[in-house]
């Protein structure tokens, strides 16, 4: 038998910028057409990609970064649900274009939800005292779990300052980021998951 403790502060533990009128300020910044989202969709890497992509495809003329976006998604998901098998989506692309749609993701949560805004880093104070005060107590449950979005992870990793560069992403310097710490990919994954372990 579990005996299972109702939490009254849910949305504030684990989605506290639903009420956050500053954080979705942020999300619209994040993809207005003056932030480095958009900037990296305009310049000439992301446009020779799209030309790049539309000829391998056998296009005569070069699709729009919503259509190619699509494509990647659908890369993407047949990826996690197709473990053993190639999806034809994913032919539309080399490793390159991969790389390049990749950043133009982390561009987007890197200021949504992540090192790109100071809000960011303190958002989810409730979450960080909530684990710290769990590790403390010896007389918990052995395990409490949180189940939320990927936004709430990527945030709560910020909190934590885990995975942040010693440049900004920025839409100019996509060469130099290539190994970059913060990438969503990694960071927050599809079905992906946070353990804090309390070792004895």
């Amino acid at each position: 038998i579990i005996n299972t403790r109702p939490e009254t502060n849910q949305s504030i533990l684990l989605r506290p910028y639903e009420s956050c009128p500053e954080f979705n300020k942020n999300e619209e910044l994040a993809k207005d057409k003056n932030s480095e989202y958009s900037k990296f969709l305009e310049s000439q890497i992301f446009k020779k990609m799209m030309e790049e992509v539309s000829i391998r495809l056998g296009y005569k003329y070069t699709l729009n970064s919503k259509q190619i976006d699509t494509m990647f998604d659908m890369c993407r998901y047949d990826q996690a649900w197709y473990l053993q098998e190639e999806s034809p989506w994913c032919s539309a692309f080399t490793p390159e274009h991969i790389n390049i749609l990749e950043y133009l993701e982390d561009l987007k949560y890197y200021y949504k939800s992540g090192y790109g805004s100071d809000l960011n880093s303190n958002i989810m104070c409730a979450a960080v005292k909530d684990m710290v005060k769990t590790m403390q107590q010896e007389d918990y449950p052995k395990v409490v779990a949180y189940f939320s979005h990927a936004s709430a992870i990527q945030l709560l990793l910020t909190a934590l300052g885990y995975a942040k560069d010693n440049e900004p992403l920025r839409a100019d310097n996509y060469q130099q980021m290539k190994w970059r710490k913060f990438r969503t990919s990694v960071l927050s994954p599809l079905a992906g998951n946070l353990a804090v372990v309390k070792y004895e």
